[in-house]
């Protein structure tokens, strides 16, 4: 039997969330063209905010990659810069190797081809002999708008996510693993902590799991593109989280239950709700009065808050 060794490099790389928007393709068709073209000017805009000291490279859809390199081609060559798609470019090459990196919508596929990339992992999982609580059959049933932390911020998801909380912790493992493979292309193993690449990444699904890789949400951004800032934005998740937790401290309260970190996030996995970040939920019980200072240190949590 051979032993296996899980070694986390650390990649020099700092990674700016742009969280406010989706940045998804589109629908095809004329109605959608000034969607289309607000989108190129601000892939466009993002690339030219990267910094100088080094040259570019742009991940996105491939539609928009396209259209890039065909409107913007000599402004994009007299850059230096390099243009790539999802599906080809997140992976497998060392040609963005030290370049910053802007990384515009994320890889998103449809609900078809999830549950066929889904039911696959879940035959093989099966068959190595996983319990099958762990990996239910797919479902169809989504869920909108939900609040996913990832980290240090909860973000809003601009997409329909399953509903059943085992099917999203995977597919929301799944686009992180995505993501990890797209910013290693600027291969931030090889730089150094002075002098790390920059990545930008505007839009897609939350991000959770970064830390399983080494690798941290550095800044949170305002969107130039979009109506709702970084602060609008956390009031509202603060809105929602308070409404989350006010729903579980009621439900604990009247079973005799305890109100800490552990009791109110299993209360939430349980209805099915995203669960409070530590940082939120530190907050909102000071804010709230619901226990006493010395209590509010959250107890440590095993599993992502999805």
């Amino acid at each position: 039997m051979g032993e296996i060794i899980h070694i986390v490099a650390k990649q020099h790389v700092r990674i700016i969330r742009y969280p406010q928007r989706f940045h998804g393709r589109g629908r095809a068709g004329d109605g959608y063209e000034r969607y289309r073209q607000q989108q190129l000017a601000q892939a466009m805009d993002a690339l030219r905010g990267l910094p100088t000291n080094r040259k570019a490279a742009l991940l996105t859809h491939k539609p928009f990659a396209e259209r890039l390199m065909t409107e913007y081609r000599h402004e994009i060559e007299k850059m230096g810069a390099l243009v790539g798609w999802w599906g080809a470019h997140e992976r497998g090459h060392n040609e963005w190797t030290g370049r910053h990196m802007v990384i515009f919508g994320g890889t998103f596929t449809s609900g078809a081809e999830q549950a066929s990339r889904y039911e696959s992992a879940r035959v093989f999982a099966l068959s190595a002999g996983a319990a099958e609580a762990d990996w239910p059959a797919w479902d169809d049933e989504v869920t909108e708008g939900l609040w996913i932390s990832e980290g240090t911020h909860e973000v809003q998801c601009l997409a329909r996510l399953p509903s059943n909380p085992v099917i999203r912790r995977w597919l929301l493992a799944d686009y992180c693993a995505a993501i990890v493979q797209a910013i290693g292309r600027a291969r931030g193993v090889w730089m150094t902590s002075a002098d790390p690449c920059e990545i930008h990444v505007y839009g897609g699904l939350p991000i959770v799991g970064l830390a399983e890789y080494g690798l941290s949400i550095d800044e949170y951004r305002d969107d130039p593109g979009g109506w709702r800032t970084v602060d609008s934005h956390n009031r509202a998740q603060s809105a929602d989280s308070r409404s989350r937790i006010l729903i579980a401290v009621e439900a604990l309260q009247a079973v005799g239950g305890k109100i800490t970190f552990r009791g109110v996030n299993g209360f939430l996995h349980a209805e099915n709700l995203p669960g409070l970040s530590p940082r939120a939920y530190t907050r909102l019980v000071r804010e709230m009065g619901l226990v006493a200072a010395e209590k509010m240190k959250p107890e440590g949590f095993v599993t992502p808050l999805l």
